[in-house]
């Protein structure tokens, strides 16, 4: 305990310079040598004053200072006061213009990189300390924010102290206390009273210190109090806003040749009217989560606008985009070929950037060699419409090398005609060249869906297990390379992760990532085994 008050009287008297947890809190490390410096015997009223209600705060510096970004770098905590910043001579001066000190109150002013010199710009980080008490607050804590999806420790995530709970996210409400994660997903909270208190941590984009609708957020339905000492308290799991309370358009852009994309905060229900005001889509493609959409239009213009008034009931929005292309849209063939293979049990599959309009299997030719073939044969195919971009050829997969040749009009979309023949060149990858992956838990699972990654961590695939039998799978033809797992428990079987509600108290779905990888070798079934036992202990990293 008395090394513990030393520690504090030591940050007291001195203004503190280096990174750490708290926004704008400075907690020690390697003094920035050619910054500027704070001249502590002139400071107004004096670091670690008791008793004092200033009007406004002197602090001098040993050379002159120029202000960074005061509005953002400037903190007072808590945050019950304005102050109004300005420099004379060598001094920060910060003026109270609003709001009043509130009594026996402990207050930290944070100056995050707010004060640099005016030659090389080098910035200092700073804490300056008072009471309008009879004695300072000396009381901390720390909670631990990470991913509600990954896991994973997530930086720069505001986390306030609330003296009430928060009822909903429209609240004005600003925390008592705030602080900010650091690299390891710790936040830490200096001089504070003993509380109690609520926790909230949300990602503050706009940075007004208050969670706002469509921001990740995460809470703590036990209370948080300062102590004398503490190690990493509770985990918090960032999570998106519930799908409950008003949509936003996140999103919105125009692409060539004549498609309109938005994304929203939340999933559309299918009651949602969008009625166009000008031009009237010929198609359009929701993503699996109804958050996200593209429209498709018959337009062959290089500018204009696009317009649509969306109405869910009770609310009526009119959502434009206006769009201008320097270059034409030039006609392009996509296709599932890489470096000139097909890989082994794929299929040859033909896209374009905007619907297909028709397509003539007569103007379509494919042939082939095997062995020692010197010359071409022809091979016979079949067309398959996928969806309204894409097709897929269907032909045998007992061959070496195939040459597919796509004739003029043989494949046209609505604003763009195929003029040119489109050559498309591979060779069928044999089955002796991938492998099998079976996949097996120690237990069986709860229902939920096991997604595998490849070394890029990119979802090549998907299992549903049905949280009764199913505790294997098998995923076949892989290229040979590192594979790695994650396993979402699907609580309310739609399929995907869902988020909670910070509200009602619903927890996001829990997720279990398998990291260590598998490797796939050619010709090979290789079996792994997947811990849900130690996973469901493991707190994340």
């Amino acid at each position: 305990m008395a090394r513990f008050h030393s520690i504090v009287q030591f940050l007291l008297a001195t203004l503190l310079i280096a990174s750490c947890g708290q926004v704008g809190t400075i907690t020690g490390g390697a003094v920035d040598e050619t910054a500027p410096t704070p001249i502590l015997s002139e400071i107004e009223p004096p670091m670690a004053s008791k008793n004092t209600y200033p009007d406004e705060i002197i602090i001098p510096f040993d050379e002159f200072i120029a202000l960074n970004k005061p509005g953002e770098n400037i903190r007072l905590i808590p945050n019950d006061v304005t102050l109004e910043p300005s420099i004379k001579r060598k001094s920060l001066v910060l003026e109270k213009t609003e709001g009043e000190w509130q009594e026996n109150t402990t207050y930290a002013v944070y100056l995050n990189r707010a004060v640099k010199d005016i030659t090389e710009q080098n910035d200092s980080l700073m804490v300056y300390v008072f009471s309008t008490g009879p004695f300072l607050d000396s009381l901390q804590t720390a909670v631990k924010v990470v991913d509600a999806f990954t896991n994973q420790p997530l930086e720069d995530i505001t986390v306030g102290l609330y003296e009430n709970k928060l009822l909903d996210d429209t609240s004005i409400v600003e925390p008592r206390y705030i602080a900010s994660s650091d690299e390891k997903g710790v936040a830490v909270f200096n001089y504070l009273k003993k509380g109690p208190f609520y926790a909230y941590a949300f990602q503050d984009e706009n940075r007004n210190n208050r969670m706002d609708p469509t921001e990740k957020r995460a809470g703590l339905d036990e209370q948080v109090y300062g102590d004398t000492s503490f190690v990493t308290g509770p985990i918090m799991r960032l999570m998106p806003p519930s799908e409950t309370g008003e949509w936003e358009v996140l999103s919105n852009e125009v692409i060539q040749p004549a498609s309109w994309c938005m994304s929203f905060s939340k999933p559309m229900d299918t009651s949602i009217v969008f009625d166009f005001l000008n031009l009237k889509p010929i198609g359009s493609e929701w993503n699996v989560f109804r958050d996200s959409v593209t429209y498709y239009f018959l337009n062959k213009n290089n500018s204009g606008n696009y317009g649509v008034i969306i109405e869910d009931g009770e609310r009526k929005d009119t959502i434009t985009k206006k769009f201008f292309f320097k270059t034409p849209y030039t006609y392009e063939v996509e296709s599932n070929i890489k470096n000139y293979t097909l890989q082994a049990s794929d299929t040859l599959t033909l896209s374009l950037k905007e619907p297909i309009l028709e397509y003539d299997e007569s103007l379509m030719k494919a042939t082939y060699k095997t062995g020692n073939d010197t010359v071409f044969k022809p091979l016979e195919f079949k067309v398959n419409r996928i969806d309204d971009k894409s097709l897929k050829v269907i032909h045998n997969l007992n061959v070496d090398e195939v040459e597919f040749t796509i004739y003029p009009n043989g494949l046209n979309g609505y604003n763009t005609n195929q003029k040119d023949s489109v050559f498309i060149n591979y060779n069928v990858q044999p089955i002796e060249k991938v492998g099998n992956l079976e996949v097996e838990f120690d237990s069986i699972p709860p229902y939920g869906i096991l997604y595998l990654m490849d070394a890029k961590k990119n979802v090549l695939d998907e299992v549903i297990f049905n949280g009764v039998e199913d505790q294997s799978t098998i995923f076949q033809n892989l290229q040979p390379g590192r594979y790695s797992f994650y396993f979402v428990i699907d609580q309310d079987r739609n399929g995907w992760w869902s988020t909670g509600n910070l509200f009602t108290s619903k927890e996001p779905e829990k997720t279990m990532w398998f990291m260590s990888p598998s490797t796939v070798r050619a010709n090979w079934e290789v079996k792994t085994t997947l811990s849900i036992t130690e996973s469901i202990q493991t707190e994340p990293d």
